[in-house]
């Protein structure tokens, strides 16, 4: 059923009875009533309002007490309507086409999809009566519903819907300026060109820019859902005056061709922002060749989420309830790259910051977390993970992140962290959660503290979802159904593939597939397990045994999600190397 008949389905006088029962709402009351907001929040937020002044949705949503969806949401049910999310739901292009572009852009109005004659049409304000009003003068031709929409996605849609606000097409018309008009000053048109090429990776849902210049060609690559992609070619000449400009935005010398530098700048339009980090490399031949990777950390795009990350209900539950132990080490492992920091912080954002203090150590700080106090690393000044440990301690918190356990000295200072009355949250790269336990005793940690200390150990991997609209489905091989058989997960009639075919001219995907969604396994400790550990026996012993307490494996979780249709066959054996 479409998105368009659910809404009609809604009948018309539950929703003339659910405007006249709140009406009368307050958008705090809205929230509460959802379960969104507690007493004590709202009173956070009415002390902040008579300190700094300003609306009741903006403070809730600067102090990270509700997103964006949330108060839309509320606010769309206020409004009698229904919520489209932009971010997942399909969009008829065709259908936006009924809207000029300018007039969709300034009033915040885009139609998303028509059937028969009735027209679904996405505003962001649900409340606002003159919009709806301007929506009917501008589409007066047809019979109109309306939904509520995120302003904060609205534009990038509207660049991917309407061709003459297309991001790639402005980048490719400014390069062909900049490349033409070489004996004029084409400096203004630098900046532009930059910022159409962020917002064309945004628009795509890009993680990362990768600029390379190797003397003959400038080549522009994103990454998409975990993929590389060549995107664009241009002149050689063009890569100088883009990179001059990156670098200078980002804090770094432009001139020194020599040496690997890093910086970071905000990437702002709007009421969005995107913390972009850069990194450079020297490559052959030396003062030519170049690599400039920008980072795009857009927090816009980042669900803190446990359900939406990809973890099963009854691990959400369980992971939500490690975060209210008074004490204790909570562990994410995986390689670079695989969504530690992104599920540690979904755990931090399950507590509240106003009861608790919460001190964070990263190397980077990728996103800022509201009521949270985050401390970055700066070898410069000295602050590394085990010298800001060590301080924390005398800093009264309650809970503590730190972003990596890197070295003996941090691993320490963390075990008697968790001992003496902290819950602490860290990361290590290891293949597996029963291999947390070998890496930190090859710190030299006491093993006695380590077992008293260990909570919870999640390992997790990234593989990309199918896409769901040029899918493929067919039968199971005898092998792909003995590896089911093998690992005790029930086997699906048929699995879905990307289909390379399908994808080549598909509007909705990159390649076959879409966002990223994790695969992981989840060690409980208890009584048995940590005698276990006291006892000092093998990482395969301690996995085996931790299977015999309930644990899924990491190829469990992938199989189970290859029969969920949620992604490939081939993605999850490229992440757990299983055969």
């Amino acid at each position: 059923m479409s998105f368009l008949n659910t809404v009609r389905n809604k009948t018309a006088n539950v929703v003339e009875k659910e405007k006249e029962e709140e009406k009368n709402f307050r958008l705090g009351d809205l929230l509460k009533e959802q379960g969104l907001l507690s007493d004590r929040d709202i009173q956070i937020i009415a002390t902040e309002q008579k300190a700094i002044g300003g609306r009741f949705g903006e403070i809730a949503l600067n102090l990270g007490l509700v997103n964006e969806t949330q108060i839309t949401q509320a606010l769309a049910k206020q409004a009698g309507m229904q919520y489209f999310d932009l971010r997942s739901e399909d969009i008829d292009v065709d259908a936006a086409q009924f809207i000029d572009s300018e007039k969709s852009r300034e009033h915040e109005i885009l139609p998303l999809a028509l059937n028969d004659n009735t027209l679904l049409v996405g505003i962001t304000e649900p409340t606002n009566v003159k919009k709806r009003d301007l929506a009917k003068k501008f589409l007066g031709q047809h019979k109109l519903e309306f939904c509520a929409i995120d302003k904060s996605e609205l534009f990038l849609v509207q660049s991917r819907v309407f061709p003459d606000l297309n991001f790639q097409t402005k980048a490719l018309e400014l390069a062909e300026q900049m490349g033409k008009d070489q004996n004029k000053d084409t400096s203004s048109l630098t900046p532009r060109l930059v910022n159409a090429i962020v917002w064309d990776a945004l628009s795509n849902k890009a993680s990362d820019i990768h600029l390379v210049y190797g003397g003959d060609i400038f080549r522009i690559f994103y990454r998409i859902a975990g993929a590389l992609r060549y995107m664009y070619g241009f002149k050689p000449q063009l890569y100088s005056r883009v990179a001059a400009q990156i670098k200078q935005a980002a804090g770094m010398e432009p001139g020194d061709k020599l040496h690997a530098q890093g910086g970071n700048f905000n990437f702002q339009t709007g009421s969005r922002t995107v913390n972009t980090r850069v990194s450079k490399l020297p490559t052959v031949p030396l003062q030519e060749g170049e690599s400039l990777v920008l980072r795009l950390l857009d927090q816009n795009r980042v669900s803190l989420n446990l359900k939406t990350l990809g973890f099963y209900p009854e691990d959400v539950e369980k992971l939500k309830k490690s975060c209210t132990m008074p004490y204790g080490m909570i562990l994410c492992t995986g390689p670079t790259g695989s969504g530690k920091t992104t599920t540690l912080y979904s755990m931090l954002s399950a507590i509240s910051a106003f009861d608790t203090k919460i001190l964070t150590i990263e190397d980077p700080v990728e996103y800022q977390l509201p009521g949270i106090c985050q401390v970055q690393v700066n070898a410069r000044a000295e602050i590394t993970f085990a010298s800001a440990l060590r301080e924390f301690l005398r800093q009264d918190p309650d809970v503590i992140l730190v972003g990596e356990t890197r070295d003996p000295e941090t691993a320490k200072i963390s075990i008697q962290a968790a001992l003496t009355g902290h819950l602490l949250f860290s990361t290590l790269h290891t293949n597996d959660a029963a291999g947390a336990i070998p890496r930190l005793l090859n710190y030299d940690v006491d093993i006695n503290g380590l077992q008293s200390s260990l909570a919870v150990i999640i390992a997790q991997r990234l593989v990309r979802k199918l896409c769901k609209h040029c899918h493929e489905e067919r039968p199971l091989t005898a092998d792909e159904k003995e590896l089911f058989l093998r690992h005790s997960v029930k086997a699906p009639e048929t699995v879905r593939i990307a289909s390379e075919k399908k994808s080549s001219t598909c509007k909705f995907c990159n390649g076959g597939y879409s966002s990223p969604t994790i695969i992981y396994e989840t060690i409980y400790m208890d009584e048995d397990l940590r005698e276990m550990i006291r006892k000092g026996i093998s990482h395969r012993e301690f996995q085996s045994a931790a299977i015999k307490k309930g644990m899924k494996t990491m190829i469990q979780c992938g199989l189970q999600k290859v029969a969920d249709h949620t992604t490939s066959f081939s993605e999850v054996l490229k992440v757990t190397r299983v055969g």
